[in-house]
């Protein structure tokens, strides 16, 4: 990436990078955009993308809610994805906040009394 903007005479005008966060790209020390930055010589503004960010503010959720993952993937999240086909999404109808409020509580109370057990 540095090779191509200093090719094109651009990494004085760069202001900002995209990104997904992976390690290999957000790690401190070794991270891709650590080191750009490290190499351009001054900070850059972040924009992660925004799928990724939203695959960690779930999984936040989640951890909040049923305790920390025992693994790199969420096994309720892994379920879903293969019954997604199995899934008529002609009858699609959205949870209304009340119910998923309710939802959650009741999730939480389960999870917690098993977790006493």
């Amino acid at each position: 990436m540095l090779q191509s903007l200093e090719d094109w005479k651009l990494s004085d005008k760069v202001v900002g990078m995209s990104f997904d966060t992976t390690a290999s790209n957000t790690g401190a020390a070794r991270g891709a955009c650590t080191l750009l930055q490290q190499k351009i010589g001054r900070p850059l503004y972040n924009f992660a993308c925004r799928h990724h960010i939203f695959e960690l503010v779930a999984e936040a959720a989640f951890s909040t809610c049923l305790g920390p993952s025992s693994g790199p993937d969420i096994a309720i999240f892994k379920r879903f994805q293969s019954q997604w086909n199995s899934i008529d999404q002609s009858k699609f109808d959205p949870m209304m906040d009340d119910d998923l409020e309710s939802l959650m509580l009741h999730l939480q109370m389960c999870f917690s009394a098993a977790r006493s057990k």
